[in-house]
């Protein structure tokens, strides 16, 4: 529950090792506690850098590529959760993504229940 002390620690050790195996694991936990602090860009971002990274690994080990996965995951959740939450903002002030100017195509699920 004390995640700015956490930050700190993962941070910490993120800088003892340049070494992706070392390095990447700490990133990742920090984009976790990002993600805690109600931060999403910020978790967003250390993702993005994990990912960025994967080129440097021929052959990750298989704990290795479980973070590359579960980076690209998060940060694809954290995505469409904005996504989600534009619309949704979109739908609540009175019309859907298309209505709105979004360039939605009118297909759009509303969160609305229609009047009757």
């Amino acid at each position: 529950g004390d995640y700015l002390s956490a930050l700190q620690v993962y941070e910490t050790l993120s800088k003892l090792q340049d070494a992706p195996s070392w390095q990447l694991p700490a990133w990742y936990q920090m984009g976790l506690v990002y993600e805690r602090l109600g931060q999403p860009q910020k978790a967003s971002d250390v993702y993005r850098r994990i990912l960025d990274r994967q080129k440097e690994v021929a052959t990750p080990s298989s704990s290795l590529a479980m973070v590359f996965e579960m980076a690209r995951w998060r940060s694809e959740n954290i995505s469409w959760t904005n996504l989600t939450e534009k619309d949704a903002h979109s739908v609540i002030q009175g019309g859907d993504a298309a209505e709105s100017g979004n360039g939605g195509d009118g297909g759009n699920v509303s969160l609305i229940r229609p009047k009757k």
